[in-house]
């Protein structure tokens, strides 16, 4: 504007010159106009400061890695005698990255008009991205002056990872291992003495404790009482996201990981518990999962991990928490992605 303001009085100068050189009606008209020109401006660009609004509704909350998105911003005209040029500044940040892309739109609107600015942007990697209109500018009639008003809207898109099945063996002490839990197997036996798979006649490798005396009154011959299977948490998948690691795709290449990680494990039938240390709240972060529906919106949520600062509280809170509790096998995330196995790297997972 400061530029604007200087070129502006650089012209009425040249007026004001040409005006005293010159003996012309025209040029009076004109040195006038340029006097009061400025006024003017002024006030129509205040009279229609809230006749222009903004609306975020055409952005997406979700998009998937390598996809285009597009997000449209919505501007609407309330005034109904004037016309709005304006120029509008969309920034798409890359919150994970600290990347930015920034979109200049201009255009004018009718009175009582509405229309959407499109943002069309490429997808790399997983992530979160910030569409935010950072400012409005509204120009005056011929371009020359103009008021900007700051925005602070802003609108959160989660890109999603593709997921990529992990090839891993999953052996029997896995499959076989009993956690504490509320809800049992509907399709095997286990031990728990608190729950019932099924009754059945007595067979001669049957233990005699298990013999269900009630119903073998009713039926008149040996009842056995099957135990239920608890299907609790038997693997525990552990995502370790300190701060200070900056290397590229270090954020992207961890949830891609984890999450694949923990498809996998769904479409094997193996329930699971996937946490990570928040440091906003100080506490640890649980998500059981037992479906690929499960594991997607742990993913969802995933994206909006924060990087630890301190090495000691996370540790403490993870012991505290995880204190009493028994996994058949605890598979760890780093940074960047990569797997770890009882402190090893693991290349190839055998849980």
């Amino acid at each position: 504007m400061i530029k604007r303001c200087i070129a502006y009085g650089a012209a009425m100068l040249v007026i004001l010159y040409t005006f005293l050189i010159y003996d012309a009606e025209v040029l009076s008209a004109i040195l006038i106009l340029s006097i009061l020109y400025p006024i003017l401006s002024l006030s129509w660009l205040t009279l229609t400061r809230k006749s222009l609004r903004t609306k975020r509704d055409r952005v997406p909350e979700i998009g998937e890695e390598g996809k285009e998105i597009r997000a449209g911003i919505l501007l609407k005209n309330l005034s109904r005698y004037f016309a709005i040029q304006y120029e509008v500044k969309i920034v798409v940040t890359d919150r994970n990255r600290e990347e930015k892309a920034v979109k200049i739109c201009r255009g004018n609107l009718a009175p009582e008009s509405s229309e959407t600015v499109w943002c069309d942007f490429e997808t790399t990697e997983c992530g979160v991205l910030e569409v935010s209109v950072e400012s409005i500018r509204r120009y005056d009639w011929f371009r020359i002056f103009y008021l900007t008003e700051e925005k602070e809207e802003r609108s959160l898109i989660k890109i999603f990872p593709e997921y990529e099945l992990i090839p891993m063996e999953i052996t029997r002490r896995v499959r076989e291992f009993q956690a504490d839990d509320t809800e049992y197997a509907q399709d095997r036996k286990g031990d728990d003495a608190s729950e019932t798979y099924q009754i059945r006649s007595y067979r001669e490798q049957d233990n005699i404790k298990d013999i269900h005396w009630k119903q073998t009154a009713r039926a008149g011959k040996l009842m056995i009482r099957e135990r239920g299977f608890p299907l609790g948490c038997v693997v525990l998948i552990w995502i370790d996201y300190p701060e200070g690691k900056k290397e590229k795709n270090d954020f992207s290449g961890m949830v891609k990981n984890a999450a694949s990680l923990s498809v996998t494990l769904a479409e094997e039938k193996c329930i699971h518990l996937v946490a990570w240390y928040d440091d906003l709240t100080g506490k640890v972060v649980m998500w059981r999962v037992k479906t690929v529906q499960d594991a997607c919106y742990m993913t969802w949520n995933l994206l909006d991990i924060h990087p630890y600062k301190r090495t000691d509280w996370m540790n403490e809170c993870r012991m505290e928490c995880f204190r009493g509790r028994e996994f058949a096998a605890v598979i760890e995330v780093d940074a960047s992605g990569r797997f770890w196995q009882n402190g090893q790297k693991a290349e190839h997972l055998r849980i």
